[in-house]
């Protein structure tokens, strides 16, 4: 019974350590969806901010 947490526990490390662990994005993927999603927002807050000043 003490083998089973230890391998537990090892997978667990490997699974933290995988380059895929976003849903099948690398680090370049992650830090493109980041950006991406920050860019659509703020267009999104300029537009809607927009058109309440006009009202």
């Amino acid at each position: 019974m003490l083998i089973l947490p230890s391998l537990l526990k090892a997978d667990f490390i490997a699974y933290l350590a995988s380059p895929q662990r976003f849903w099948g994005l690398g680090k370049v993927g992650l830090i493109t969806t980041i950006v991406v999603s920050v860019i659509i927002i703020v267009t999104f807050v300029w537009i809607f901010h927009g058109t309440k000043k006009r009202d």
